[in-house]
Parts: structure tokens; C-alpha cells; sequence
């Protein structure tokens, strides 16, 4: 009877050691791509954000702006410090002859829009609540709120709330202070980087001033 003698086969203990490292090292270079991927990911986040809350912030002093030159602009030539009849804000009319002189705030019923900027480059505002001739704050005075638009904001938008104070200490726009903002125009802007304000995108930057 023949017998089938099958040879001997060495048994190699390092068998699949290859491919442990290679998996090994597959891992290791997912997880440094991985991690690389992540911290890309939130600088290009970080930078978005950074951009459109510069465009924010541009909107805002623009709105700053607009509603100081308007204001310097409803002011009569011939006494700087009385306002125009028309000035959206309210009207500031000064006594030099008391003494002390004595100021008085008129509300009136100007324009509820005005537009600053050159054609091309306009900014129009529409008031978007009338005007409050009573007490703002600690303050009395004169509120008015504007919506703002046009092609100076670049396609943002802002949004204005100007305060004529005609006596006391409005303390909500300052530190807390003492100071008597009696004849002061306070001014806080909204700059917003888009007019859609359901955006998931939508970032707000705030300016504040005290004007005159």
C-alpha cells in the first residue's frame, strides 16, 4: 500500500505582521488628515465670520455717519447750534440771551426718510417708529428709530436709533454717569452683513456716539 507523504511546512509566527503595520499606518495618517481637515475647517469658519462682521461694522459707521452729516446739514447757517424746523431728528432751539441760556427741543413733523451720499452711492433711511417727545431713560428727549438701505452699505443693511436729549442724565447709553446730557444727540447704529435677517449667516456689529 502506497502512502501520500505530504512534506513538512515551516510555520512562519511573523505571518500578517505586514499588514498589521500597514493598517497600522493607514490609521495614523486618517488621523492626521482628519485632524488637519478639522482645524481647516473652523480657520476657514473663523475667517468667514471675520469678513462679514467687518462688512457689519462697515454698515454701522456708515449709518453713524450718515445720520451726523444729516444732522450737521438740518442746522441753520446762521447759528450752528439751532436746528432747522425740518431736521428729522428734532429741533434744538437755543436762547443765548437767558441765562443761563435756556434750550429748547421741538418734535415737529419733519420727513420720516432722508437720504445721504452722492447718486450712486446713496443710503436712504425710513423711519420706522415715530417720534417719542417724553422720557427716554432718566432723560427727556426725543426717539426715533430708522431702517436704512441703499447702495453705500453695499448690500447690507443698518439700523439707527437716534435720542435728542433736552435735560437729565441718560444713563442707559453712558457708563452710569452723572453727567447732565442736556442738549446732547445720542446715537447707537446696527450694522448688519445682509438685509435677509433669517440667514443663517447674519452677524450684527454695534456702534454708539454721542453727537453736538
Amino acid at each position: 500500500m502506497n502512502y501520500l507523504v505530504m512534506p513538512l511546512t515551516k510555520i512562519n509566527k511573523n505571518q500578517g505582521m505586514a499588514l498589521l503595520y500597514a493598517m497600522l499606518l493607514v490609521s495614523i495618517v486618517l488621523t492626521v488628515s482628519l485632524s488637519l481637515l478639522n482645524i481647516t475647517y473652523k480657520q476657514i469658519v473663523l475667517t468667514a465670520i471675520s469678513r462679514e462682521s467687518q462688512i457689519a461694522h462697515f454698515a454701522a459707521l456708515s449709518a453713524l455717519d450718515c445720520v451726523i452729516f444729516t444732522d450737521r446739514f438740518f442746522r441753520d447757517p446762521n447759528n450752528k447750534r439751532n436746528d432747522n424746523l425740518d431736521n428729522p431728528f428734532g429741533v434744538f432751539t437755543f436762547d443765548i440771551f437767558s441765562n443761563p441760556p435756556s434750550m429748547t427741543l421741538i418734535v415737529g413733523n419733519p420727513s420720516p426718510t432722508f437720504t445721504c451720499g452722492n447718486a450712486g452711492n446713496e443710503i436712504n433711511a425710513t423711519e420706522v417708529r415715530a417720534k417719542i417727545d417724553g422720557a427716554i431713560g432718566s432723560a427727556d428727549g426725543v426717539f426715533s428709530r430708522y431702517d436704512m438701505i441703499g447702495l453705500g452699505l453695499n448690500g447690507a443693511c443698518a439700523t439707527v436709533e437716534v435720542r435728542k436729549i433736552r435735560s437729565g442724565d441718560y444713563d442707559n447709553f453712558g457708563e452710569g454717569d452723572s453727567i447732565d446730557d442736556r442738549g446732547k444727540m445720542m446715537i447707537a447704529a446696527l450694522g448688519y452683513n445682509t438685509c435677509d435677517t433669517t440667514s443663517s449667516r447674519l452677524v450684527e456689529r454695534r456702534v454708539r456716539t454721542r453727537s453736538r
